[in-house]
């Protein structure tokens, strides 16, 4: 074998690996964003659904309007959008509000850790947009919110984790999982987002108040924003995020094996004819 060919070698070997990590990573990221456009697996009211709430009967959308919590951005940015849908709760005579608000990102502080983020989150949420939720239950018999979910945040440094948070109405008023009274009875909840990917506060008095009026939430959004990958408080209906894209993931690992060794094939027998020279 000449020195020549040496060199020549390695970088045939090396260009082998270089092309196998490129298709298995490219692969990997459009089969996790295509898996993602997935609809809803609960029912929910149209728009225009009339529905009953105490006395009155009002479209689901106008419905959705009485009950959205009071909002305040803190030290953020505001929302950009707010979506909301309507569905029949899980217990008997209640219906559950989801009020959706949309940020165009969610920035972590630290900018490296930023930037490959940002990357995960175009890949598992279809773009860097940021979307919570809030879900408050309402008595369709006497028209009163009776429950109200949400996250808050545990601030640790840059971390912040994701706590649950249930607010139960009460005779004394709106009380949290300890029993502290948070509001008065006929108070209407009110957050304030308090962490860099705006999880939510409870508060008693509003600072930057935000008077978006929400939109309904079509099955084309609901898709197109990936919601059955995004976290819901208090919901029992999207269950696993890959479950539902199990046919899809196996493709997805027959297309990036064949593609693998085609390549792998095809450079290999370019690397045995630079050998041979």
């Amino acid at each position: 074998m000449s020195s020549i060919g040496r060199p020549m070698n390695k970088k045939a070997f090396v260009s082998i690996w270089l092309w196998l990590v490129f298709c298995l990573l490219l692969n990997l990221y459009l089969f996790v964003w295509g898996s993602g456009f997935v609809n809803r697996d609960y029912q929910v009211y149209e728009a225009q659904d009339v529905i009953r709430v105490g006395n009155l009967q009002l479209p689901a959308l106008e419905a959705a309007k009485l009950y959205v919590p009071e909002l305040s951005r803190g030290e953020f940015t505001a929302p950009q959008a707010v979506y909301t849908e309507v569905r029949e709760g899980k217990d008997a005579g209640t219906i559950e509000i989801i009020y959706r608000y949309q940020w165009p990102d969610e920035s972590h502080p630290n900018f490296l850790i930023d930037f490959f983020y940002r990357i995960y989150r175009s890949a598992m949420y279809g773009s860097p947009k940021d979307i919570e939720s809030v879900l408050m239950v309402v008595d369709v018999n006497d028209g009163r919110a009776i429950e109200l979910y949400y996250e808050a945040p545990i601030i640790k440094g840059n971390t912040v984790e994701h706590q649950l948070v249930q607010l139960r109405l009460e005779n004394d008023g709106w009380v949290d999982e300890d029993g502290t009274v948070l509001f008065p009875k006929y108070w209407k909840p009110a957050l304030e987002v308090t962490s860099w990917n705006h999880l939510f506060t409870a508060v008693e008095t509003i600072d930057h108040p935000e008077n978006r009026g929400p939109q309904y939430l079509s099955s084309k959004h609901y898709q197109s924003l990936f919601m059955a990958r995004r976290s819901m408080p208090g919901d029992t209906g999207n269950g696993s995020k890959y479950q539902f894209s199990l046919g899809f993931w196996i493709g997805g690992v027959v297309v990036i094996a064949l593609e693998a060794f085609v390549a792998y094939r095809l450079l290999l027998r370019s690397a045995t004819k630079l050998k041979k020279q």
